[in-house]
Parts: C-alpha cells; structure tokens; sequence
C-alpha cells in the first residue's frame, strides 16, 4: 500500500522547521525529510525580522518538497498563540433515543462562547460525555438516552498567527493549510492514553516560552504560556561569563546539573577559530541552577494560583526539546515543584528530542 506522505510546519524560537512523514506500523510515524533554517525568532507573540520570514519558509519548504504541492500543510501553532476554555452544555429529549453524531453535532451548537477581539475558535473537542444518571463516557454514540451533556474544550487561535502563516506560505498552499495546537499534539503522543484520562499537566519548554497544559483525555482544560526558557538561562550565562550567545547555548548544552562539580571541572566549548576554550563547571551550573529555581518557583506558583493544590497530586511531565534536554534538570524541577516531574518520551523509541514534537504533530493528524 502506498504511504500516505503529510507535511508539516513548525515555527520554533529559533528555528522554523519544514518536514514530510508517514504513519507506520503500531501507531508509530516515520519523518522521511526534515529541514531546518535559524531565523529572528519567536518571542512571546511576535516574530522578530518578520520580513525575512517568507523566504525562511521557502527554504525549508523547498528542501523538502521541492515544487510539489499535494495534501495539506500541517501547522503547529505555539502555545502562546492559543486560547483555551471549557464550557458544560447540555440536551434533553422528550423520549429515550438512540445517540448519534446528529445529536452530538446539535449538543455542540448549544456551546455559547463569548467572542474574543482577535480570536477564532480551531478546535472543540468533549472531554466526557454523560448520559442519564450522570454515566459519563467518552464516546456517546449508541448510547439510549433522554439527557445529553457533556464537557466541552474550545481551543481558539490568534488571528494574527494565521495571518501570518497565510502571507508567508505562498498562495498555492492556501488552500491546504490545516492548524494542529503543539502543546495538544505534545500530549496525546508523549503520554500514555490511561494518564491523560485521569487528567495530567504538561510542561512544554521553548527556548523563550514555557507552556503549561491541563489534559484530560484527548482535550486541553486548561493552557498558560509565560515568558520562561532556556534562552533566559543562556541569557544569564552569557551575562555572567561576558560571552557571546551561542558560546553560552553551546556551555548549557554540556552542563551536567545532576553531579557536582570540583575546582578542577571544566566543561570544553570548541570555537569557531577552532581553539577551546574552558569554562569552571560548577560556575556555570551554579548559574544555571540559580536561574532555575526561580524559573520552578514562579512556575509552580502560577499554577497553584490558577489551579489549586489539587492538581499537585496529578502526573506532571516534561517535554519540548529545549529546557528537558539539561541533564539533572528533572530532579531539581521535581524538588522544587515538590512532585515527581516525569519525561515526555516519543513511543517506541523512548527517547525525548526536539524533532519529536514534529512526529507529535503528524501522530495527530494520522490517528
């Protein structure tokens, strides 16, 4: 049987990454190209050198499919171009009936959102259905019922974003673009699906956002992006050390947080002149490590305030390629969060990197 090739977008916050891919046996999927391109960047909601964005894009586009155009464009949307929010909607029937997607589709008409400036609704998705007696199950149709309810996520996209998105991809993917939530993608493929049932929060670092995510089932209930991420650790490094940027991204890359470093430690960064260079370990993990705790302390801060000390006795995990990548920075985020962190590893291969988030991506849109 032929494979059925998708393709994806995904703007990072430093680098725009373009990729083909396949599903494959077991659920698992295959990236059959992958191309990458540094670009300005993303902080918070702006893109920085938004005018070299086109043909940032271009490029990765190019190297991967060249100039075919065939299926949809899948784009990842950042975190911190979305919203998220929960309604509870319900029907009731004047006599028992059989539950089909007619009567699911009529059940989300019901959903009242207010509308938001700038704002448009990308996804709705129930977390749970109940029927009579308050049964709640995840899929209602077939049921006999004379109530329907259910809990409901809607997950709304910045309009800017799209905008975007449609100015740089060029007028013949226009047609074929089609929006996928990272966070949403991230969960549904780095956590067990009997996890996500009884609800797990996710903690998606980027190099200059951080992305706190609620999930219960295949639905986001709850979504926070903050201005936190490694590049406020590299920032600090760089700060600290008087060097330049990517020296410092280079000495976070080899920091070790989870041994203690002597005197005598010294991590080895190879420059561009080709000489080395050598930094005291335990100076640059102090520094890291200082930056840290306040990274932990106003992140579990904010979700206590948000969420409630309830939500500390969830499965909390880790993932996004960048700040899970520091060796030890588990342990430390887990002492100070006062809970086991786990990390969000890629099925069938255990591992946890960058390009992950890609596979989670196309998963999502194969299943």
């Amino acid at each position: 049987m032929a494979k059925q090739l998708k393709t994806g977008l995904l703007f990072g916050g430093a680098t725009v990454s373009a990729f083909m891919g396949y599903g494959s046996v077991n659920g698992s999927v295959v990236i059959s190209k992958r191309a990458t391109c540094d670009y300005g960047g993303l902080v918070g909601s702006e893109f920085v050198e938004p005018a070299d964005l086109p043909g940032v894009v271009e490029s990765v586009l190019a190297e991967v499919v060249g100039n075919q155009v065939t299926g949809q464009l899948v784009i990842g949307i950042p975190s911190q171009f979305c919203k998220v929010i929960v309604r509870d909607v319900a029907l009731e029937f004047s006599k028992p009936v059989k539950i089909s997607s007619r009567e699911v589709a009529k059940l989300f008409n019901e959903i009242e959102i207010e509308q938001i400036e700038g704002f448009n609704i990308i996804s709705e998705n129930a977390v749970y259905f109940k029927i009579d007696g308050g049964k709640a199950v995840i899929d209602a149709t077939g049921e006999m019922a004379t109530k329907l309810s259910a809990q409901v996520s809607v997950v709304l996209v910045d309009d800017s974003f799209i905008q975007t998105v449609a100015d740089v991809v060029g007028e013949r993917w226009l047609p074929r673009l089609l929006f996928v939530p990272v966070v949403l993608a991230q969960a549904n493929y780095f956590i067990n699906d009997d996890v996500r049932d009884d609800t797990c929060v996710l903690i998606s670092c980027g190099m200059f956002e951080t992305s706190v995510a609620v999930c219960s089932g295949d639905s986001l209930v709850y979504l926070r992006t903050m201005e936190l991420g490694l590049g406020h650790i590299v920032n600090d490094v760089a700060s600290v050390l008087g060097v330049g940027f990517l020296t410092a991204k280079l000495l976070v890359d080899e920091a070790v947080l989870s041994v203690t470093m002597g005197q005598n430690d010294n991590y080895q960064i190879s420059l561009g002149d080709g000489s080395i260079q050598k930094y005291a370990a335990a100076k640059v993990n102090d520094i890291i490590k200082n930056r840290l705790s306040v990274m932990a302390q106003h992140l579990r801060s904010s979700i206590k305030k948000s969420l409630g000390d309830g939500i500390f006795e969830k499965e909390f995990y880790v993932c996004g390629g960048h700040l899970d990548a520091l060796a030890g920075v588990r342990d430390l985020l887990s002492r100070a969060f006062k809970v086991r962190i786990r990390q969000g590893v890629c099925p069938f291969t255990g591992l946890a990197r960058a390009e992950y988030t890609e596979r989670a991506i196309l998963r999502y849109i194969i299943k």
